[in-house]
C-alpha cells in the first residue's frame, strides 16, 4: 500500500485545520489513499517552509533522510501552497472541492507558518491615532480600504478610553493589520475583547484569529465585518449574544467609525441600538447630538426643534420636531391639538372668524362659504341654500319650492 507522506509538523496543521482541503488530507493520512481521489504521483514528502511555501519532492525524485533521520533537502522544490496541493488531487475532485476551497487552506496554511519578520504588539489606547497614521503594508483586503485611516482628528473617544488598546501586526516598520482591543466585563470577569480585524493580506486574518486563541481573547464570529455586533466566540469557542457597555467620555468635537460599539448616550458607548447617540459616519460626526424631542423620545437638530406654547396641556411647554407642529399667528401647536383645524389646506384655530362648523356636513368650511339659515337655526353650505325673500332669509335647496320664480320654505306653500 502507498500513503501520502507529510511531515509531523504538516500532520500537525491539518489535524487542527478546519478548512475542507486539510480535513479531507487528514483523513487520507489514516488510510492508504484512493487514487480516484488523492494521489502522490506527482507530489510527495511533504512539509512547511517558513516563507509561507510547501516544500515537496517531485515525482521521479529519491527520498532521502540525514544521519540524523530528518529529511534531506537533495531534490526537494518548494512550490505556492495551492499550486502545490492541488496536485494532491484527482482532476474530477475539483467539482467538489472549489478553488475557494483550495483559497481557503491557503491562508490558514500562510498565517500557520510564515514567519518573515511579522510581530504582533499590544499598544495602549493612547497610541491608537499613531497607529491608524502609520504607513501599511502592501495588500487589497480590508486595511488600506478602511475609511479611518490617517484620520488623528476623530480618534479622541478612542484616546481617551482606558477600557482601550490596540494589537497590531507589523513588519519593517509597516502596518499590516490592526484590531481594537477592549477591557469588558463578563458578569464578574474580566475580559479581553478583540474587535472587527483590519489587515493588509487575506491571509493574516488567520494569524489574527492564532494570536486572538493563544491569548484567550473574545473575538467576534464575524470579525471581517462591522454587522452582526451582539454574536462573540469566547476562549472556549463557544458561541454568545451579549450587550455590553463600554464608560469613556463621549464629549467631543469629531468621532470615528466606531465597527462594534457603535451607539451610546453621554459617558458611554454600547452595541445595543439604544441610546442617544450613533457613530456611523466617516465625516467625523455623530447621529444624535442635539435637541430632545420631549413628545418623539429621541434627538433632533437644534435648527428643527420647535417649542409648544398654546394649545392642549398635553402638549404644551414641550419641545418636538417641527414636522409634527403647526405655526398658527407665530404660535406652535402640535399638529394633534384639538383646538386647530386645518381647512383648504391652512391651520386654524377653531375659535376664529374665518372658519366655521357645518353640523351637517360634520366639517370645517370658510366663513365666507357658510350661510345661516333662520328657519332651521343652522349653518350650512352656501352652495345648498337659496335665499328667500319671503322669509328674508336662506333655505336649503331640499326645503325650498319655487313659485313664480320666487323660493318659499315647502312647508309654507299652502299659505301662498
Amino acid at each position: 500500500m502507498s500513503y501520502i507522506n507529510y511531515s509531523d509538523s504538516f500532520k500537525e496543521f491539518l489535524l487542527k485545520s478546519d478548512s475542507k482541503v486539510a480535513q479531507v488530507l487528514h483523513q487520507m493520512r489514516f488510510k492508504s489513499y484512493d487514487p480516484l481521489m488523492i494521489t502522490n504521483k506527482e507530489v510527495d514528502y511533504i512539509t512547511f517552509r517558513r516563507d509561507g511555501t510547501i516544500s515537496y519532492l517531485p515525482a521521479g525524485r529519491d527520498h532521502s533522510e540525514n544521519n540524523n533521520g530528518d529529511w534531506a533537502r537533495e531534490g526537494r522544490q518548494n512550490g505556492r501552497p495551492s499550486k502545490v496541493i492541488k496536485k494532491l488531487f484527482h482532476p474530477r475532485v475539483h467539482k467538489y472541492i472549489k478553488d475557494t476551497d483550495f483559497e481557503t487552506f491557503t491562508n490558514m496554511y500562510k498565517a500557520a507558518f510564515t514567519d518573515e519578520g511579522y510581530e504582533f504588539t499590544v499598544k495602549p489606547g493612547g497610541d491608537i491615532a499613531e497607529v491608524y497614521c502609520m504607513d501599511r503594508g502592501e495588500g487589497d483586503a480590508s486595511l488600506n480600504g478602511s475609511c479611518m485611516n490617517g484620520d488623528e482628528d476623530y480618534l479622541e473617544i478612542y484616546t481617551n478610553c482606558t477600557s482601550l488598546r490596540i494589537v497590531t501586526l507589523e513588519k519593517d516598520g509597516y502596518l499590516h493589520g490592526r484590531a481594537l482591543l477592549w477591557n469588558l466585563k463578563d458578569g464578574d470577569d474580566d475580559i479581553v475583547f478583540m474587535d472587527r480585524v483590519y489587515v493588509a493580506q487575506d491571509y493574516m486574518y488567520d494569524m489574527f484569529i492564532d494570536h486572538c486563541n493563544k491569548n484567550e481573547w473574545w473575538k467576534k464570529k464575524y470579525y471581517k465585518t462591522y454587522e452582526h455586533k451582539d454574536t462573540f466566540i469566547k476562549p472556549d469557542g463557544s458561541e454568545v449574544n451579549k450587550v455590553f457597555k463600554v464608560y469613556t467620555p463621549t464629549d467631543f468635537s469629531q468621532f470615528p467609525y466606531i465597527d462594534t460599539f457603535q451607539y451610546g448616550d453621554d459617558g458611554y458607548i454600547s452595541n445595543s441600538e439604544a441610546g442617544r447617540h450613533t457613530y456611523n459616519s466617516t465625516d467625523g460626526e455623530r447621529c444624535g447630538d442635539g435637541t430632545y424631542d420631549e413628545i418623539e423620545c429621541c434627538y433632533i437638530d437644534d435648527d428643527d426643534a420647535v417649542s409648544i406654547e398654546r394649545g392642549d396641556r398635553q402638549y404644551r411647554h414641550m419641545t418636538t420636531h417641527y414636522n409634527n407642529c403647526v405655526q398658527i399667528d407665530d404660535e406652535w401647536y402640535h399638529r394633534n391639538d384639538s383646538n386647530i383645524v386645518e381647512v383648504n389646506c391652512t391651520w386654524y384655530t377653531k375659535d376664529s372668524e374665518e372658519i366655521t362648523y357645518v353640523d351637517s356636513q360634520d366639517e370645517w368650511y370658510m366663513a365666507d362659504e357658510v350661510c345661516y339659515c333662520e328657519i332651521s337655526g343652522t349653518e350650512e353650505l352656501s352652495y345648498d341654500c337659496v335665499y328667500s325673500e319671503h322669509h328674508g332669509t336662506n333655505i336649503l335647496k331640499d326645503d325650498a319650492v319655487e313659485l313664480f320664480g320666487k323660493y318659499y320654505h315647502k312647508d309654507d306653500v299652502n299659505e301662498c
